[in-house]
This record gives C-alpha cells, structure tokens and sequence, in this order.
C-alpha cells in the first residue's frame, strides 16, 4: 500500500496536470484497467451508469470535459491510501461561460 504523505502527493499532483489541461499528464496517473464513476461522466457520455472504464475511454472522457468546460479548476480536497489506489476528492469550480 502507498504511503499517506505519497498518496497526498499523488492527489496534488494530479491537480496540477488537471489545470494546466495537459491530457498526457491526467493520464500519466491511471493504469490501463482503470475504472472511475462520476454523474458528470454519466452527463457528458450519455451513459446512465457514469461509469468509465479503461484507460482509452477515460482519456475520452477526459477530452470531453476539458473542452465542455474549458474554465474548470480543481483544488486538492484531500488523499488516502487504499489497498490498490489512491482515493481522492477535491473541490471544483467550473466557471460557464455562455455566448450571448
């Protein structure tokens, strides 16, 4: 298992690659059998069940949300280690902006 000050450096980590909208850096964090569930997931893939799985299809996923909400920030809410992952949360703001 991963260390807790690891696993909180693996979360801030990720953070930056997400802001920076660098795609290869977000990916860089996820082995090829991945699995992620999100209600934006379940929104943006049109899949009820908002589950992403693998390592391509989350990278889609990923392109997905990155070019619906170009403005989005994550910050660091937090990271423990799990027995075959690190589990994170963090908190959002998604700014939208509209065209009139």
């Amino acid at each position: 298992m991963i260390a807790e000050a690891d696993a909180r450096q693996f979360a801030k980590d990720w953070v930056v690659a997400w802001n920076s909208h660098d795609l290869d850096a977000i990916m860089a964090h996820y082995g090829p059998d991945v699995i992620l569930t999100s209600r934006v997931a379940a929104r943006l893939l049109s899949d009820p069940s908002g589950t992403v799985t693998g390592r391509e299809a989350l990278r889609i996923y990923f392109q997905r949300g990155l070019e619906a909400y170009p403005k989005h920030r994550r910050a660091n809410g937090g990271a423990f280690p799990c027995r075959t992952a690190v589990r994170s949360w963090f908190d959002s703001t998604i700014r939208m902006v509209r065209a009139p």
